[in-house]
């Protein structure tokens, strides 16, 4: 297995849930207490990445290509959204996953085609996509409405606005494969509806627009 495990509460259940993702293709739901099985659900191809569950949904990329959204009381299909190349990231959800809510979840996550997704966390609808100049292997982090992910191409993107972003820049080095986090090694590309600026290595905060 290279999926890490995800740990959650599952409302009216006694005790927590593991869900991970399995090389044979399958999603797995595990009684933390004693590692009973309670529900396993067959994608089309093996999960490297790891299960994120929010609002009784656990939502989870393939290497099928899909970003699939199940049921983690049952593990039931709620749906699954295609992307153009694999899903080895995690997803990101914010807000709250109704659909009659003010502030509908959204879910951000990274594919191999190297584009950075904004889906309806409720029913997996493109809000927009980002697209990187390399493949995205990464988990985006999401902090005060920007979403951070990191792309083969050496570079952490910074995407704001609900909107797509269409401006690029910025070179790298190597390329991004971990998650990010907060502190940032390498260049720091930061994109939003009113432009970008460039975050040199050296710490210079000068800025490019």
């Amino acid at each position: 297995m290279e999926s890490a495990p995800t740990v959650a509460e599952i409302e009216g259940d006694d005790e927590a849930t593991v869900f991970v993702g399995s090389l044979d293709g399958f999603v797995y739901a595990l009684a933390a207490g004693d590692g009973s099985e309670r529900w396993r659900h067959r994608l089309q191809d093996q999960v490297d990445a790891s299960p994120t569950v929010a609002d009784g949904t656990v939502y989870v990329g393939s290497l099928d290509g899909y970003v699939h959204a199940l049921d983690a009381d049952d593990g039931d299909r709620q749906w699954r959204t295609e992307t153009n190349g694999v899903v080895n990231s995690s997803p990101a959800v914010t807000g709250a996953v109704d659909g009659d809510s003010a502030e509908p979840g959204q879910l951000y996550v990274g594919s191999v085609d190297g584009r950075l997704y904004a889906l309806s966390a409720d029913d997996g609808d493109e809000s927009w996509h980002f697209d990187t100049a390399g493949k995205v292997y990464s988990s985006p982090a999401v902090a005060n409405g920007t979403v951070y992910v990191g792309s083969e191409d050496g570079n952490v993107y910074a995407v704001t606005g609900r909107t797509t972003p269409t401006t690029t820049g910025g070179e790298g080095g190597g390329g991004l494969l971990p998650t990010p986090g907060f502190g940032v090694f390498g260049t720091l590309v930061a994109l939003g509806l009113g432009g970008w600026g460039l975050l040199r290595r050296n710490g210079s905060d000068d800025a490019e627009k």
